[in-house]
Formats: C-alpha cells, structure tokens, sequence
C-alpha cells in the first residue's frame, strides 16, 4: 500500500491517509494479503513451514502459527502432506499449499 498522490484511503471507517509510516506499516502487516500467480514456495522446508513462514514477522508463538497452519492446510484438504516438502506436492497441492495464512486467518 503506497500513498496516494491525491485522495484520501479510509480503512474501516477510519482514514488513514495521513498515519505516520510505523502505523501503516502495522496496518499493512495486520489487514492486507497477497496471493501471487506463482506459487513461491519455499523448496526443502515442508509444506507446513511453508505455510507458516508469512506469519513470522507477527511475533506469536510457533504453537499458535503451527497451530493455525495445520487448521488452514486441513481446510485445504492437504493436512496429510503437511510434512511433505514441497517439491513432492502435485500442482495443485502446491497451488493450494502456497496460499499460507491471510491477515485474519
């Protein structure tokens, strides 16, 4: 999210526009997700870490974030391949598999 050269950006009722850097950069890290066209998966870590490496940089605890992956991969479908690394995932495993977790998952 950059700023805007004119205009104002409101983010659930509340404008943010103006917010010093250190807040937008919470509020990016806290609400926004990307999903790539590529997969970008991480190869030799499993597809469990792999899930779970964009959640990092929040500072929970590794429980939480296993905890929350295995949750995700299960929605998914692929709870059994969670120990698997991710070059022995199919296509669409790994399409699956490469989501990880979004703001509020």
């Amino acid at each position: 999210m950059s700023r805007p050269t004119a205009g104002r950006i409101y983010l659930r009722d509340r404008e943010i526009t103006s917010l010093p850097e250190r807040f937008l950069t919470e509020i990016r890290r806290k609400t926004f997700g990307f999903i790539f066209q590529q997969f970008h998966l991480v190869k030799g870590i499993t597809a469990l870490e792999n899930v779970m490496l964009p959640a990092y940089p929040s500072g929970e605890k590794y429980s939480v974030l296993k905890k929350r992956a295995l949750g995700l991969l299960d929605l998914l479908n692929i709870l059994p391949k969670a120990e698997s690394k991710v070059e022995w995932l199919s296509g669409g495993e790994a399409q699956r598999g490469g989501r990880g977790p979004g703001p509020d998952q």
